[in-house]
């Protein structure tokens, strides 16, 4: 059996200011009251109604705390009271800095009032996982501030903070591009970059008469990485020039180079075209090389660059004379033709932002002047077409900036088409 004491009323006495129970205190009726008195400790209190001159301390509190003051449930503060977080009808406002650390303690992401940190990382860092959310932003410490623009793309450069100079300067799909089309230097005055290049020699020129086309200059891509600022000079190749006049020797294209810490790398000119019977003799090498008679010379731009990590050469040979047909300069996609002598393919890129192609062949002499038409200049990738009548044609110059072969002229000592000038770009 259980014993309980039930009082309507205690009231302090002279020099009472708090009473501990060790035991649940339960109000039989709204009358009932705890008054005068300043605190009360207890082990477990089941509060029905506290006044607003009350205190209460206990290790557990039943009910629902309905009437309950003086607790400021929209603010967070610090260990001196000032507010730090608080919430109001449109969100809330922060006083001082958000911090967002990780794993690693200098990788914290920052608000300020004026200014956002979205943490720092490496290229190793991207690698391992920063995050595959499109529109993730980081800090490459390498490169400068990135962006990731979904798996199909992956990271791109928001804003970087190599500083260079040199050629045409241009941006494409985040990245910095430099286009040389004549020789000068890429002067790096801030960063390391890893760059994306494209270096392609000058196209050779075409033979004259019954002869082959020139054959494009070698083309090189891939990725180099340079360690600091200094000056990494340049150099554009000119196309071959053409035989002008009767028993002239058309010329092969100009090699085009940078020259960076690892090396000189090169796209070797493309090898002239040679004609028969009034410029009998055979084509010369080259990056790829020309077509001719009685047979071709040897692409060069495979065994070229040496030692070199990071790159890929690409040229071809040129097809060979097969009477009344020239045969076509070989291209960095493909090799010359015989009969009919179409000038080898090119190879695409999109370095520059975009897909342009590259080092064509130019086409071979062909009884009347059949080859090609007028959409073929620049596909198979800058090599001239030979269509039209005896005498200099423009139509037979290879594409400047492409490194593209001359075509072969045909007839009455006709004139081949100059190679197009080279290119080289780097972007990062």
């Amino acid at each position: 059996m259980t014993s309980k004491i039930v009082v309507n009323n205690i009231e302090p006495d002279s020099g009472i200011s708090s009473v501990t129970f060790t035991s649940n205190i339960t109000g039989e009726d709204s009358t009932q009251n705890i008054s005068g008195i300043n605190s009360v400790t207890a082990t477990d209190v089941i509060v029905t109604n506290v006044s607003a001159s009350s205190s209460v301390t206990a290790a557990t509190f039943y009910g629902s705390g309905a009437n309950l003051t003086g607790i400021d449930a929209t603010s967070i503060k610090d260990s001196s009271g000032n507010v730090k977080i608080q919430g109001n009808n449109s969100g809330a406002t922060v006083t001082g800095v958000i911090t967002a650390v990780g794993g690693n303690s200098t990788e914290g992401a920052f608000l300020k009032g004026t200014a956002v940190g979205v943490g720092t990382t490496t290229n190793a860092g991207l690698v391992a996982g920063v995050g595959t959310a499109a529109g993730t932003l980081t800090f490459n410490t390498t490169v400068g501030l990135q962006c990731y623009m979904g798996d199909s793309v992956g990271w791109k450069n928001v804003a970087s903070f190599v500083t260079a100079s040199g050629g045409s300067k241009s941006t494409a799909a985040g990245k910095t591009i430099h286009t040389f089309t004549s020789s000068g230097a890429f002067t790096l005055t801030e960063g390391a970059p890893t760059c994306d290049i494209l270096i392609v020699g000058g196209g050779g020129a075409g033979g004259q008469d019954v002869s082959g086309g020139g054959g494009a200059g070698g083309m090189v891509e891939g990725t180099i990485t340079l360690p600091g600022p200094g000056t990494y000079p340049v150099t554009v190749g000119d196309g071959g020039s053409n035989a002008s006049t009767g028993g002239d020797t058309p010329a092969p294209g100009g090699n085009s180079s940078w020259a960076v810490p690892v090396g000189t790398i090169t796209g070797l000119g493309g090898g002239r075209g040679v004609g028969n019977p009034h410029f009998a003799g055979s084509s010369t090498s080259g990056g790829s090389s020309g077509g001719g008679y009685p047979t071709t010379g040897t692409a060069t731009q495979p065994g070229a660059n040496p030692g070199i990590s990071g790159i890929t050469n690409y040229g071809n040979a040129g097809g060979n004379w097969q009477g009344p047909k020239g045969g076509g300069g070989g291209g960095a996609g493909g090799a010359g033709g015989g009969s009919p002598g179409l000038g080898g393919i090119g190879r695409a890129s999109s370095i520059s932002g975009t897909s342009v192609t590259y080092a064509g062949g130019g086409d071979g002499a062909d009884q009347p002047n059949s080859i090609g038409g007028p959409g073929q200049g620049g596909n198979p990738g800058g090599g001239g077409y030979n269509s039209g009548s005896p005498g200099p044609q423009s139509h037979r110059n290879g594409a400047p900036g492409t490194g593209g072969g001359g075509a072969a002229g045909y007839g009455s000592w006709s004139s081949g088409g100059n190679g197009g000038p080279g290119i080289v770009i780097i972007s990062y």
